[in-house]
């Protein structure tokens, strides 16, 4: 029989008397506030976890704008590259655990998160290829399949790094996400629906040189 500690252990961290922290600016630190995580599927105690506030949040950003204007992260482009890879392949190796957690944190089946989790590493290899990439002069290309937020983001990295970004965004996804997008410095163009993004992909690859 599996005892309460081991239900709700992480890679050797026992979840029922540790408190997830927050990290920021390179250190663990706990919140004014701690709540309870419970698995929306039967109710059942998952973990603590420091609850931040504003002013945390606030912290974090400052923190996050501090690191990439002083330090090299922002222009280092192997640094960016071997870190990248290294969440992916620490996520790779803790892939059944992390679909595990999520299916219990979010109240989903184990097929659904194991989906949502494989979209992940390879969204930050090719985050880490692109970082190696001599991409001066050219235009980078995002076709959005329902995550806007990696249409925006590329477009900040895109508009850092002096590159022109385009992203091919369903004609649905609504103004709101098109404002961010230019917002950061990339450019939205709408498609009538999905496969459309591919099409129109491949023929500005070949007409335009976009990557």
């Amino acid at each position: 029989m599996t005892s309460t500690t081991e239900r709700h252990s992480l890679s050797g961290v026992d979840t029922t008397t540790t408190t997830a922290r927050q990290f920021i600016n390179g250190k663990l630190v706990g919140s004014k506030k701690e709540s309870t995580s419970t698995s929306p599927t039967d109710g059942s105690f998952l973990g603590r976890y420091a609850d931040a506030d504003e002013e945390q949040a606030r912290e974090a950003v400052a923190a996050a704008r501090t690191a990439f204007a002083n330090t090299d992260w922002s222009r280092d482009r192997r640094l960016r590259h071997l870190v990248l890879n290294g969440i992916a392949d620490a996520i790779e190796r803790r892939t059944d655990e992390l679909v595990s957690l999520l299916a219990r944190e979010n109240g989903k089946v184990l097929g659904e998160a194991g989906f949502e989790l494989s979209l992940t590493v390879p969204k930050l290899r090719y985050y880490a290829a692109l970082a190696l990439s001599q991409i001066e002069d050219r235009t980078v290309t995002v076709a959005v399949a329902g995550d806007e937020s990696l249409a925006i983001s590329t477009s900040a990295y895109a508009a850092r790094a002096g590159v022109r970004s385009v992203s091919l965004v369903e004609a649905s996804v609504g103004n709101h996400t098109r404002d961010a997008i230019e917002a950061v410095g990339g450019r939205a163009v709408g498609v009538h629906d999905a496969s459309g993004r591919w099409s129109l992909l491949a023929d500005a690859e070949r007409s335009l040189g976009w990557r």
